[in-house]
């Protein structure tokens, strides 16, 4: 069931992709639901589809569902959050860089991968600081 958001939907086409584009008759359904909807229709099917970890444990606790998270921690389905200092009259650029610096330091890094659900202990964020670099790019 094809969860009809534009991020989950290109996201479905590139997984269509990789598997390499069989047929989709029988076994792939696009009828335009979102969010909850595409959830529950999944659910009355025995079926599968894409959603953020943080919507569907909320909305599972809402309207508990015959569904259950499969893939956590994927580098695939991960999505990318970014710290940007910006370089603006009278923006506090310091404290943009001190928080930048604490947001990519090991220890904060640690405690976002260690960071649970209450309603899970599986690993469901995946911290990617290492890979960063800090880059001061011009305005304008």
């Amino acid at each position: 069931m094809v969860n009809d958001l534009d991020g989950v939907r290109y996201l479905t086409e590139i997984l269509w992709q990789c598997i390499g584009r069989p047929a989709r008759a029988g076994w792939f359904i696009d009828d335009r639901h979102q969010r909850e909807d595409a959830m529950a229709v999944a659910a009355q099917l025995g079926g599968y589809s894409l959603w953020g970890l943080t919507p569907f444990l909320r909305t599972h606790r809402q309207r508990p569902l015959p569904l259950e998270p499969l893939v956590l921690a994927d580098p695939l389905l991960q999505r990318l959050l970014v710290a940007v200092v910006v370089r603006v009259p009278g923006c506090n650029q310091d404290g943009a860089r001190a928080l930048q610096s604490h947001l990519l330091a090991p220890a904060t890094q640690a405690r976002i991968r260690a960071t649970r659900y209450p309603t899970d202990e599986r690993v469901c964020w995946m911290p990617a600081g290492r890979h960063n670099r800090t880059a001061v790019l011009p305005l304008g």
